[in-house]
């Protein structure tokens, strides 16, 4: 999709948190941001994805996250 996450191990080395690399579509990367950013200021409680994403901004701690999604 334009998104494409590095693999979990490198060597010996095995990653518990993996950041998101910018290979791919960078277009399809646009767009997909540009969704997300109207789903969340949509503020539909049917939508799954967005229940998801509450969710999940109330378990991060990361102020990019929030950012984000704000």
């Amino acid at each position: 999709m334009g998104i494409d996450s590095p693999p979990y191990e490198s060597g010996n080395f095995k990653a518990d948190q993996r950041k998101i690399s910018k290979r791919g579509n960078a277009i399809l990367r646009k767009v997909g941001y540009q969704a997300m950013k109207c789903m969340m200021s949509a503020k539909n409680s049917e939508n799954e994805i967005y229940n998801y994403m509450i969710k999940k901004k109330k378990k991060v701690k990361s102020k990019k996250f929030s950012n984000l999604q704000a």
